[in-house]
């Protein structure tokens, strides 16, 4: 696939994007990566191969990090063009995308979301009217975020059927062959 920056109307809340584009891919999807990894790897290259992927470089330390990621969500959803069809998040990636699809009602996949015990609070996150569905992985070894933790969190979610769950041998960082199983 070609790697392209996509630039969408430049303003204060509109980040350059990493943006990677295949052709006569239908599906488009979001991806945000965790706390200490970086935009781009492996995980963007194997969503590449299958969908249109938006990878947006995020700074969670800065207090307008979640407004500006939401308000570029809410500019691609408005769109056609580049209209996301999911939300995948790892950690603190997980924990936006958890957010951001209570605001924009796009299905997630979820792995080891930042739901809780988190490093640092992101300033100005919110949640918005929707119930949140699509995917939760869980790591049974992830010393960092408990799944026990999550999955009580989220429990009705999963009792009622909007978020499947499963908790797979691995730890805080879910191995690229399991990513591949859920997408």
């Amino acid at each position: 696939g070609k790697i392209i920056h996509l630039t969408v109307a430049k303003t204060e809340f509109i980040p350059d994007l990493y943006y990677v584009k295949r052709e006569r891919m239908k599906q488009k999807v979001i991806y945000f990566h965790g706390l200490e990894s970086g935009q781009g790897g492996p995980k963007v290259d194997f969503l590449a191969k299958k969908y249109e992927v938006i990878a947006p470089e995020m700074n969670y330390h800065d207090p307008k990090e979640f407004e500006k990621t939401l308000h570029m969500v809410k500019c691609l959803q408005a769109g056609q063009r580049h209209k996301p069809e999911l939300i995948i998040g790892s950690s603190m990636g997980g924990y936006f995308a958890y957010m951001i699809a209570t605001h924009t009602n796009i299905p997630v996949v979820l792995l080891n979301p930042a739901l809780h015990s988190r490093e640092f609070e992101p300033q100005g996150v919110s949640q918005g009217p929707h119930e949140v569905e699509g995917t939760l992985i869980l790591g049974a070894k992830d010393d960092v975020i408990d799944p026990v933790k999550t999955t009580e969190m989220l429990k009705e979610s999963i009792k009622n059927g909007q978020l499947k769950s499963y908790l797979r041998d691995h730890g805080h960082r879910t191995p690229l062959k399991i990513f591949e199983d859920y997408l």
